[in-house]
C-alpha cells in the first residue's frame, strides 16, 4: 500500500490518497478493461468486523470505514497473473497475452505468476473506488452480477416453458455464485454460507497496453 497527500487549491494537504493491489482474474481483468466490470465483492472477515453488527446502521458505517481496499477515491492497482512467453524470454499477460514491457524478461522461477504475486511496476490498470459498502453475499441482485463483469452464454438466456413463455435458464447471478464458490468456497466462504462482503464500486483512471 502507497499514499500520497491531496492539496486544495490554496496547497493545504486535506487527506491522504491511498493505493492497493486488486488481485483479479485474467476474465475479470478483460471485463475491467472493457469498462463491463464496475464492482468487486471482497469478504469481510470477522475479525475485520470485531463484533460489529452491520445491520446496525452505525455499526454498518464502521465496518465500511474500516474496509481494507480503501475509501471513496482512493486508487486500486490491478494485480494480473502473468506467464512466460518464448522459452521465458519475455513477460505478457495471461488475460490477453501482451507484454508488460517490451524488454521485460520472465524474471521468476516459476511457470505462471498467480494474481495475488504481480508486483507494482507490471500493473497496467489504475481504477478509482466510487462507492464502498457492506451487505450479506447473497444480497447481489442480477444488476449486481452485471456490475461484477459477469454474463450469461446466449445459448443458455431462455428456455419456453408449457404455458409458452420465456424464461431465463440461468441468471447473471447463478453464473457469478458459481464463479464466487470456484475464488472462495475452499476457504469457507462459499455462496451459501452467505458472509458479509464489502462491496466496492470504482472506475478505470488509466490503462496500459492491450484493452486500453
Amino acid at each position: 500500500m502507497s499514499a500520497r497527500p491531496i492539496s486544495d487549491r490554496s496547497g493545504q494537504v486535506t487527506a491522504r490518497l491511498t493505493s492497493r493491489g486488486l488481485p483479479l482474474r485474467p476474465e475479470l481483468v478483460l471485463a475491467t478493461l472493457a469498462g463491463v466490470k464496475r464492482e468487486t465483492r471482497r469478504v469481510c472477515p470477522e475479525s475485520w468486523l470485531r463484533c460489529l453488527d452491520p445491520e446496525d446502521e452505525e455499526d454498518r458505517a464502521t465496518a465500511i470505514e474500516r474496509c481494507p481496499y480503501g475509501r471513496v477515491g482512493d486508487h486500486l492497482w490491478v494485480r494480473e497473473q502473468l506467464v512466460p512467453y518464448s522459452k521465458y524470454e519475455w513477460t505478457i499477460y495471461a488475460a490477453d497475452r501482451e507484454y508488460v514491457k517490451p524488454d521485460t524478461r520472465w524474471p521468476w522461477k516459476v511457470r505462471t505468476l498467480p494474481s495475488r504475486f504481480c508486483p507494482r511496476w507490471a500493473s497496467r490498470v489504475t481504477l478509482r473506488i466510487t462507492s464502498v459498502d457492506v451487505e450479506r453475499l447473497q444480497a447481489i441482485t442480477d444488476a449486481g452480477a452485471l456490475r461484477e463483469g459477469v454474463t450469461v452464454p446466449e445459448p443458455w438466456w431462455s428456455v419456453m416453458t408449457r404455458d409458452g413463455r420465456m424464461h431465463p435458464r440461468e441468471t447473471t447471478r447463478d453464473v457469478f455464485a458459481r464463479l464466487w464458490d470456484s475464488l472462495n468456497a475452499a476457504r469457507g466462504y462459499s455462496w451459501v454460507s452467505s458472509p458479509w462482503v464489502w462491496v466496492i464500486g470504482f472506475e478505470m483512471v488509466d490503462a496500459k497496453g492491450g484493452g486500453a
